[in-house]
């Protein structure tokens, strides 16, 4: 009667101390952690298996206007301005304030306090791709024709009033706050950044510059097709495409991973594998940092399981083990990996934020 008794013992062991927890338990509480952090830095995660893809990364591709900038623009230099009569000032006003173009805007902004005030009679017309006109004056692309009264270098909107150009002012983009620290970051990580946008390529160099990124890296004028063939042809298996517009649709689709800090466009955040809040890029960098990091936690897991279970039904299936000790030991074993879990992902908290 001790042969089946004690081979029940034994089996008893056996599918006591065998203990799956790497995979059940262990590794989506890691993943757990993982998402957890990254909606705490202001990036949630909405389509499955991102961080395994971002384990892959090895480049970021930026937007430029609304992705690296802030979509808002502001004059240069205010100072013709302030060579306008108060009456041309209040035209200007009435013109800029009646569109809703950003070089407009930047205008408007710029006029703010000048004591200028909206003139309800004021009648105006816009006209598509170049500006908005009244009865007698124009504020938008300089004129494709000579016009009295021009500049040598008529910057990128003008004010023509009675047929003379009468000021001239360059726009500028506002650069995301904090981006130019987190991309620096992200090449320090050892990730390539480049910029691939629709603007013209004068622009879009001089914003990339201010991310010391090289004009080599620079994709300019590139409407969505020609932004999702870009893609395709330069190793879309390895690229996070970050962009916040509709035209950055097709490439966000081709893309390993995406994201996009148009949370309040559901159009693209649907179609993006995270979105993101605050000012710059540190959500993207960490969440990067999180899958390299994740990895080897997971494999660390899968490993330290795998010995145990190796030790353990060994030891279990030679007679060395009783049921009351391999019930003692298999919840240890348990609790110890996810304790290992969460110091490691904790630790790692520190590293993702330096």
């Amino acid at each position: 009667h001790a042969g089946p008794w004690r081979a029940f013992e034994i089996a008893s062991g056996l599918l006591i101390v065998t203990c799956p927890c790497a995979i059940g338990i262990a590794t989506p509480f890691a993943y757990e952690l993982a998402h957890a952090g990254l909606r705490r830095a202001g990036l949630f995660v909405r389509a499955d298996g991102f961080l395994d893809r971002a384990m892959d990364v090895r480049r970021v591709v930026f937007d430029k206007t609304g992705t690296l900038t802030t979509g808002r623009l502001v004059l240069r230099d205010a100072a013709p301005l302030k060579e306008l009569s108060p009456e041309r000032r209040r035209v200007l006003y009435n013109l800029a304030a009646r569109s809703s173009h950003p070089k407009a805007e930047a205008i408007c902004a710029a006029l703010a306090g000048e004591g200028v005030t909206l003139d309800d009679a004021f009648v105006t017309t816009e006209e598509p791709g170049r500006g908005v006109r009244s009865a007698d004056a124009y504020l938008g692309a300089p004129p494709r024709a000579s016009t009295s009264g021009a500049p040598q270098d008529p910057g990128d909107v003008v004010f023509v009033e009675g047929g003379v150009v009468r000021a001239s002012f360059e726009t500028e983009e506002v650069l995301r706050a904090g981006a130019e620290r987190d991309v620096s970051a992200l090449v320090a990580d050892g990730y390539e950044a480049f910029v691939l946008t629709g603007d013209r390529e004068d622009r879009a160099v001089a914003v990339a510059a201010c991310f010391d990124i090289p004009a080599g890296r620079v994709v300019a004028g590139a409407d969505p097709r020609a932004k999702r063939a870009w893609l395709e042809a330069h190793d879309a298996s390895h690229t996070l495409m970050i962009g916040d517009g509709v035209n950055d649709a097709l490439a966000l689709e081709v893309a390993l991973c995406s994201g996009t800090p148009a949370v309040d466009r559901p159009f693209v955040a649907t179609r993006a594998d995270f979105f993101f809040t605050g000012a710059g890029f540190e959500g993207v960098r960490r969440a990067l940092r999180v899958a390299r990091r994740l990895r080897g936690v997971v494999r660390r897991n899968i490993g330290v399981a795998i010995a145990y279970n190796v030790l353990t039904v060994g030891l279990a299936a030679s007679g060395h083990m009783s049921p009351l000790l391999c019930a003692v030991v298999m919840p240890l074993s348990s609790v110890g990996l996810i304790a290992l879990t969460m110091r490691e992902l904790s630790a790692g908290a520190k590293v993702w934020t330096s």
